[in-house]
C-alpha cells in the first residue's frame, strides 16, 4: 500500500512538473522592449510573455499567412498588451506594451550613413571622390594603386577606380563599420541577424556569417553584403561592384 501511494505521489510531482514546464514562456519581454526573432526562433505555437505593471499576458506565434505582406496580431488582457508582427520569410518582431505605441525601438540614421547597391549618403549618379569630401571632410588616409580614401570618424574605408586618387575618382567598393550606418533596405551595423532579417526579408545567407542585402542598381555586378560575427551581429557592410 505504502509502495502505491508512493507512485501515486510521484505521478502527481510528475504531471505537476509537466503542467508547470508547459507554462514557461520561451521569451519573456517587459514594458517597452522588443525582440526579433529568426524564422528557426519563431515556431509555431512558441508561448511569449509580456510583463507590464506587475501583469502578465501570455500569447503564442502563429504561421505567416503565404503570400502576405505582413501578419500582425495584438492581444491585450489584463492590463497588458503584445503586439506580434511576422514576416512571410518567418522572422518575427514581438512588441510588449508600452513599445506598441510605435515609438520606435531602432534609431535610424540621417541619409549621410546610408549605403546602397548605388554607392554612399543617396548621392544621384556616380559616386565621385569630390562629392564624398563635402559630405565626409577630407578623408584622414589616402592611398594609391588602387586609390583607397579611410573617414575613422564615420566608420568609412572606400575604393576608387583609378590607381592614382583625384577628384573626379569614382567609387568602386566601400566598407562601413560604424553602427550609425545602415542600408537602404534598414540593415543596421550592430542589430542581430534577427532584426536584419526583419528589415530585409530578400536577404539571402552567403557563407561565413555574411549575407547578401541588395544586388543590381546602375551596375549590374554591385553588391552589398552585410558580415556577422560569431554572436550573430552585423559588424560590417561592405559594397563592392558599385
Amino acid at each position: 500500500m505504502a509502495r502505491i501511494a508512493l507512485t501515486v505521489v510521484l505521478v502527481l510531482l510528475a504531471v505537476a512538473g509537466s503542467s508547470a514546464a508547459a507554462t514557461v514562456p520561451a521569451f519573456l519581454l517587459h514594458d517597452g522592449q522588443t525582440r526579433y526573432l529568426t524564422p528557426s526562433e519563431a515556431r509555431p505555437g512558441t508561448l511569449v510573455r509580456c510583463v507590464t505593471n506587475g501583469r502578465s499576458l501570455d500569447s503564442r506565434l502563429g504561421t505567416p499567412a503565404a503570400g502576405a505582406t505582413n501578419g500582425s496580431e495584438l492581444f491585450v488582457g489584463g492590463g497588458a498588451k503584445v503586439s506580434i508582427n511576422q514576416r512571410p520569410n518567418g522572422a518575427t518582431e514581438i512588441v510588449c506594451g508600452s513599445a506598441t505605441a510605435g515609438s520606435g525601438f531602432f534609431r535610424r540614421s540621417p541619409d549621410r550613413y546610408v549605403i546602397g547597391q548605388n554607392g554612399l549618403a543617396l548621392i544621384r549618379g556616380a559616386n565621385r571622390l569630390s562629392a564624398l569630401e563635402r559630405i565626409y571632410g577630407a578623408p584622414g588616409v589616402v592611398r594609391s594603386k588602387p586609390c583607397r580614401a579611410t573617414w575613422r570618424m564615420s566608420g568609412l574605408v572606400a575604393t576608387f577606380a583609378g590607381g592614382e586618387c583625384r577628384a573626379d575618382s569614382v567609387l568602386v567598393g566601400a566598407v562601413v563599420i560604424d553602427s550609425r550606418w545602415r542600408s537602404l533596405s534598414g540593415a543596421q551595423i550592430g542589430e542581430p541577424v534577427a532584426k536584419l532579417l526583419w528589415d530585409v526579408q530578400s536577404a539571402k545567407p552567403l557563407s561565413h556569417g555574411r549575407w547578401l542585402v541588395a544586388s543590381g542598381g546602375m551596375s549590374r555586378h554591385a553588391r552589398l553584403v552585410a558580415v556577422t560575427s560569431v554572436v550573430g551581429t552585423v559588424t560590417k557592410l561592405v559594397l563592392t561592384g558599385s
